[in-house]
This record gives structure tokens, sequence and C-alpha cells, in this order.
């Protein structure tokens, strides 16, 4: 078996693709065996040419191809493939830091974790960082305390976590298909099957956002409803595992930040999503009718929680 297979879904990402994959192959000095799939899901632009130019370059690459639609559905198919004892999910429209593959399995062989978490930032669609260079997913299992606790409310990113394949196998740890924000139907329930986690101190993933991708598009999209489902499958992992109780206040946080903050603005740059306000109220009233008492968000600043109380009522600013 190898160290690790870094699986990347490839839908017309031309433009970015030649700086993902250099940025994530490791050193050649490195003692590491790897491989990375990309695969093609029905590009229209010259990502495959591309991919194929990348492939002359380095043995290790190979190109997939999966015709079923969505991210969800490519990941899975290559997960199926994977020759890896981790797993590493990338987009292709991102890159990290230099060294960061290096470090992750550095971190691997140093704790024999069954996820490894990696830290990130936002980065603007020309790679420049905003938000003051905010750190993402920076929870060190290692050190802090409640760390499973930011890792419910906080929720995870399909790239943001390497996992061994035996792990996700085991555990049935599938993305739901045909759907978008399948992210948060999965990540956070992690913890209920596993401790055995670490955080890769000195890694730094750049996470782009550009006009055009799922989260990001300028029509609308019925998948943004998807968000009710989404939230729902998790939910129900949780009362399947019999820890819902013990993790209530960090699942009706994430319902909250969620909800009525993301998905309201989402709701509001559209004519067809107005329906969406019904729908979070609903939502809410039914899973976590207390939702304002809740104690993270009661910490959050004054015009934070304003700006969710008005989204419950359809008010978005």
């Amino acid at each position: 078996m190898i160290d690790l297979s870094i699986v990347i879904p490839a839908h017309n990402v031309a433009k970015f693709l030649d700086q993902c994959i250099n940025s994530i192959t490791p050193d050649k000095k490195a003692k590491i065996t790897y491989e990375i799939l990309i695969i093609d899901n029905n590009s229209t632009d010259s990502t495959l040419e591309i991919c194929h130019e990348l492939a002359k370059k380095n043995k290790n690459i190979q190109i997939l191809s999966c015709s079923k639609p969505g991210a969800p559905a490519v990941r899975n198919f290559g997960l199926k493939k994977a020759k890896g004892k981790y797993i590493w999910f990338v987009d292709s429209d991102d890159y990290v830091k230099s060294g960061t593959t290096e470090e992750i399995l550095k971190t691997a062989a140093r704790t024999d974790a069954d996820a490894i978490i990696i830290k990130a930032q936002k980065v603007n669609e020309n790679g420049e960082k905003w938000q003051s260079g905010t750190t993402l997913f920076a929870i060190d299992p290692e050190k802090d305390s409640d760390w499973r606790q930011k890792f419910v409310k906080t929720g995870m990113a399909p790239w943001s976590i390497i996992c061994k394949k035996a792990f996700l196998v085991k555990n049935q740890l599938f993305y739901d298909e045909g759907m978008i924000h399948e992210d948060m139907a999965l990540l956070s329930s992690f913890i209920l099957y596993t401790d055995k986690m670490a955080l890769c101190q000195n890694s730094c993933y750049y996470y782009r956002q550009r006009e055009g991708s799922v989260l990001h598009q300028k029509e609308w999209n019925e998948k943004e409803f998807d968000i009710f489902k989404a939230l729902k499958l998790l939910r129900s992992r949780f009362k399947k595992a019999k820890m819902f109780d013990e993790y209530r206040d960090e699942l009706e946080y994430f319902y909250i930040w969620n909800l009525l903050d993301d998905a309201a603005r989402a709701f509001k740059r559209y004519p067809q999503g107005k329906p969406g306000y019904k729908k979070i109220r609903q939502t809410m009233r039914r899973d976590f009718p207390h939702w304002r008492k809740n104690k993270y968000f009661r910490s959050r600043p004054l015009m934070v929680r304003l700006r969710c109380y008005t989204a419950f009522y359809g008010v978005v600013w």
C-alpha cells in the first residue's frame, strides 16, 4: 500500500489546475509513496488536455473519468479507486503551502491518527489572502480539551481532513450524491467514529473563493435548498449514535451559523430563494426552538446576533 492518495475532482478548472498539482506534489527528495488521481467530471474546457500534460511530467498522476455529475460522486468514485493508506480530497481550484503534503505524512507517522486536520486560509480568485488572514480549522486534538465540541460546531471541509481509507470504508463514511452541501451531512459526524485525530501544525490550504464555483454561482440553483436535507442527515447520524444530547449545543450552533447566517444571505441574492426563509423558520422551530439561548450564539457580538434574529423572520442585511 502506498502512503497517500490525493483525489482531485476536476470540472472546467483549466485556469487553476497546474498551480494545484504543483503545490501538492511532494518534493522528490521526500521518501513518500503517493498517487494523484485527477478525475475529470464532464469538463468542456481544456481541463482534460492539461491533465494529460501534467501526467506526462509525473508518473504518479493518473487521469480518470467519472461521468456522474457532482463532487460527491467523484469523491466516492476516487475513494474506491485509491490505493493509499490515507486519502486526501483536494479541490482542483485550490492550492497549498509548500511542504504541506510532507507535513501531513509526518503527522500521520507520528500519531497514526485516523484523521488529520489541516489549517486553511481563504484567498480570492487571484490567490490573494483575504479576511485579514483568518486561519480556518486550527483545531488541535492534542492540545484542545474541547476539540470535539469545536469540531462539531465549526464543521469541516472535504479538503480540510485527511483520513485513513480503512477508517472511511469501515464506517461507511461516503458522501451523499446528487446534492450540494453534502459535506455538512457528513464531516461533523466523524467524531462519532474515532478519537484518533491530529492537527498538522505547519500546514496551510488556500481555499479559493471564485465566481462560478458551486457555492458562488451567479444564477439560482434549486439545489441551494439541499442545505435542509444535509442538516437533517447530520442530525440523524447523531440521533442514531445516541450522541445527540451530548452535542446538542454544538449542533444547534451549527444550524444557526449555516441557516441564519450563510443560507439566509445566499437566499437573498435570488428572488427564487425567498421560500427558503420559511424553510429556515420551520427547521429552527422544529429542531431547535430555543436557539436564541444557545451558549455559543450568546457569546457572539451583538450585531451578529441581531443579523440572525432578523434573518429568522426573512429580513437579511
